[in-house]
């Protein structure tokens, strides 16, 4: 069910848009400091055992845990506790740019778009999706997306999972050739079509 809402904008004062303002700025740089936290840990696991970079590298002890919502949450705690202006924003709001970093994290590590999406993210999408098709009388069909980077579009053979690096979609079967993701895309057409009642 798609419910309707109603928006409402807000018009803070300038001294309000002003203390806005130093929140945000105060979530930017809990941001960016947690993230590179997470990005330094990563990295610091990624060098070489028997040789060392001439650039930089990475010295973090082998036993460290990697960071995580909890823990940089903890931190958080700490720092509040000496540093003057993150103690004018509320907890709440920092923990919850902790949150979006930690989802974003996620979402890296499940991979890219397509094939790796954040499944709340994607449902609201298509949540919205269909609630726009039905306000403007858009016919909305879901259908299934699994396996459509395998699938055929001219001949519908399976051609075999593929490599995140293939881009190339090239049927062993027919011969038809081209970009991986129109391929797929061409194979979610056909599900869409067959949906409804049509068929090639």
């Amino acid at each position: 069910m798609f419910n309707l809402v109603y928006e409402f904008k807000l018009k803070p004062t300038r001294a309000q848009a002003t203390l806005f303002e130093e929140w945000l700025e105060q979530c930017r740089r809990v941001y960016n400091y947690a993230l590179q936290e997470r990005k330094d840990w990563v990295n610091s696991r990624k060098c070489l055992m028997n040789a060392c970079s001439i650039r930089h590298e990475y010295i973090i002890r082998t036993d460290a845990k990697a960071p995580t919502y909890k823990s940089q949450c903890e931190k958080l705690t700490q720092a509040k506790k000496h540093i003057q202006a993150l103690k004018q924003v509320q907890s709440q709001v920092l923990q919850q740019t902790l949150k979006r970093l930690h989802q974003a994290f996620e979402g890296m590590g499940r991979g890219f778009l397509g094939k790796h999406c954040l499944d709340a993210g994607w449902g609201q999408f298509l949540e919205i999706l269909q609630g726009c098709c039905f306000k403007r009388g858009i016919y909305f069909q879901k259908v299934n997306a699994k396996g459509t980077s395998f699938t055929c579009p001219k001949c519908l053979e399976e051609t075999g999972k593929k490599k995140l690096s293939e881009r190339l979609h090239k049927c062993q079967f027919c011969g038809y050739t081209c970009d991986r993701d129109t391929a797929a895309a061409q194979v979610v057409k056909l599900r869409g079509l067959e949906a409804v009642g049509h068929t090639a």
